[in-house]
């Protein structure tokens, strides 16, 4: 592995290798001592990323390294080290499961700048994945970041392949390196591709032909139609269209609705988050479930929504951004008439909520909240969800009497981190529902932060063996603290 600056690469090469090398059983002791040792929380992120992109058979270990950070900057004390501790027990344990390499090197010629931004579409387009890496890397050497990225994006919107995993590759790589520094982008951009490669979509059953030519199209948009803005008759005249899994009413209506009659595009992703949240609140089981599980189109809905999203705010480029809005209209809806077809949905409205009565103190209902849930353990299905719905209406309720939002999200944090199971989605679920929270019109959050209930951790689930060692290392009176 060769990464671009020496300097930095020979700082950084020593800490990845342990990283790969060390056994799952030491790989929490192993950091825990590299922190002492003076390692910068940066350093550790960065060396992670690249381990996990560096591995064969790694796909959410990558992902979730964007998702540990925002965890991290957003919690307090101690707990902000506990993600990345996690994201490495991931990588572990994924090896264990693949039991695969590192990646081989890319051998072969780079191509040259004239070149290669042709020589990368024609490799993606014919499904060669070591000509495109190497012209995608070739480009990285000439070309700006932004440049690189507003590539990739088309790419990642244009099929949903494996439940929508491609956007969120290139979203979480992009905002991590965006973190690390782009120095690292070459071993990130190798995965990037590789993960646009893998598990070809049919687009004949998708809308990516009908949306890229209703975007190409589209010269009379207003000058400022992606602004936020509540349009609440557009955003349930959607929604509903989104909640039958009608893929191409929905995405004509979501067109319309912002050419012809002007409705902001901020109206148009209220709908998508409702119904991406919605999908939850409607599935009849809570835990995991096999191919049709809520952690699988469910969950995902909310993940894919999330990249999208932030791909639509992130290029430059009007087509790109009304052409990943549209996809992601059509994405849910899709995902939505899969799981109706397989009789794995209840006919369940999450604007149908009421508040409950008798909750005064925001510190009570948020262990209320986080008592009722069942302690979810990997692999576990969940058919009685009654407690999950008595947490929906108070989580509801909590939404609604606007009581201070920070104890929520301080608590759910600190349960995730405390409690998560060694899978990617107990991270990256949570962070990506509490953004979309943020970005959703105001009247629509306390839908948003009922919906979030569905994968969070209860109070009553032991801590996490992660955890636990974690606490060791750093309570030990007996040697320094992390």
């Amino acid at each position: 592995m060769t990464l671009r600056h020496t300097e930095l690469s020979e700082a950084l090469q020593p800490i990845v290798k342990r990283m790969i090398d060390v056994p799952r059983e030491g790989a929490v002791e192993m950091l825990a001592d590299e922190f002492r040792k003076g390692l910068t929380y940066r350093q550790a992120l960065a060396a992670l990323l690249v381990a996990a992109s560096s591995c064969e058979g790694t796909h959410h270990e990558v992902y979730l390294v964007y998702s540990a950070h925002q965890m991290s900057l957003d919690s307090v004390g101690a707990d902000r080290l506990i993600p990345v501790f996690w994201g490495l027990d991931s990588l572990k344990r994924a090896q264990e499961n693949y039991a695969k390499p590192p990646r081989d090197a890319l051998e072969g010629v780079y191509p040259t700048d004239d070149k290669a931004l042709l020589e990368f579409r024609e490799a993606m387009d014919s499904w060669d994945q070591g000509r495109a890496e190497r012209s995608l890397i070739g480009l990285s050497r000439s070309w700006s970041p932004r440049d690189i990225i507003e590539e990739l994006w088309h790419y990642g919107a244009k099929e949903w392949g494996f439940i929508g995993h491609k956007i969120i590759a290139v979203a979480n790589c992009w905002r991590s390196l965006q973190t690390v520094g782009w120095h690292y982008s070459e071993p990130i951009l190798r995965f990037i591709v590789s993960d646009l490669m893998s598990r070809v979509g049919d687009l004949d059953s998708q809308p990516y032909r009908e949306n890229m030519e209703r975007a190409t199209r589209a010269s009379s948009l207003a000058p400022d139609w992606v602004r936020a803005g509540f349009d609440e008759t557009s955003t349930l005249e959607l929604l509903s269209e989104i909640r039958a899994g009608e893929m191409d009413r929905a995405t004509d209506m979501a067109y319309r609705q912002i050419v012809d009659s002007g409705v902001p595009a901020g109206a148009v992703w209220d709908a998508v988050f409702l119904s991406a949240g919605e999908f939850m609140h409607r599935h009849k089981q809570g835990g995991y479930a096999g191919s049709g599980g809520i952690n699988t189109r469910p969950l995902h809905s909310n993940t894919v929504a999330n990249a999208m999203h932030y791909a639509f705010e992130d290029t430059v480029s009007q087509t790109t951004r009304l052409f990943v809005l549209l996809q992601a209209v059509g994405w849910v809806a899709n995902f939505i008439g899969i799981e109706h077809e397989h009789g794995n949905l209840r006919d369940r409205k999450i604007t149908d909520l009421a508040p409950k009565e008798g909750i005064e103190s925001s510190e009570d209902a948020t262990e209320e909240v986080f008592s009722l849930l069942p302690s979810r353990e990997m692999g576990q299905q969940i058919e009685d969800r009654s407690g999950i719905e008595e947490a929906e209406k108070l989580a509801f309720t909590y939404g609604r009497k606007a009581f201070g939002l920070d104890t929520f999200l301080r608590r759910s944090r600190q349960l995730v981190q405390r409690k998560a199971n060694p899978d990617a989605h107990d991270y990256k679920f949570p962070v990506a529902i509490f953004q979309n929270y943020g970005i959703v019109s105001p009247m629509w959050r306390p839908y948003m932060m009922a919906t979030s209930v569905n994968w969070l951790h209860s109070v009553s689930k032991p801590d996490s063996d992660v955890y636990q060692r974690f606490a060791d290392q750093h309570l030990n009176a007996g040697g320094d603290t992390i």
